[in-house]
């Protein structure tokens, strides 16, 4: 019997010492806030022609999605980046809450913004945040979280 307390966990059988967790995309939970959109494949790819299997991005009424995680998670893990063929002059920008404090910001993407890699620590956490600046929620500066997941 093994005792994993960091992620409230019992193990029992033979364990060779190597703990490994599925990762949870984030389409596969269900958002309580408003809605996103799975990116379509000309999304796929950021303004620099790197491709990302999976993506979202906010929709044009998406103020924020929230996800409850009931602690079940250590990190969580997408890269941030501008759509390829966008244009315009806008920036865009994402902050990310959990249980009502601000544990990430990004920088002010805009159409020549490199892909921001996002890791960040949410042990212990319930409540998830990603909110949309502004001209994100307005649509008009659409960014894209590419192969975003929670992990144990």
């Amino acid at each position: 019997v093994y005792w994993d307390g960091p992620n409230y966990t019992v193990y029992l059988g033979k364990m060779d010492g190597n703990l490994e967790y599925p990762t949870v995309e984030l389409e596969s939970l269900t958002s309580i806030a408003d809605d996103y959109w799975e990116a379509s494949k000309k999304q796929l790819f950021d303004n620099y022609g790197n491709e990302y299997e999976r993506a979202i991005y906010n929709s044009s009424t998406c103020e924020e999605l929230e996800y409850l995680l009931n602690m079940k998670y250590t990190r969580f893990k997408a890269t941030l980046y501008v759509p390829q063929g966008t244009t315009g002059d806008y920036t865009s920008s994402i902050k990310i809450i959990a249980d009502g404090k601000t544990i990430y910001k990004s920088p002010e993407m805009g159409k020549t913004s490199s892909p921001v890699p996002i890791d960040v620590n949410i042990t212990g956490c319930n409540d998830f945040k990603i909110q949309f600046s502004d001209y994100a929620k307005i649509g008009g500066g659409a960014i894209c979280l590419g192969e975003a997941g929670f992990y144990q």
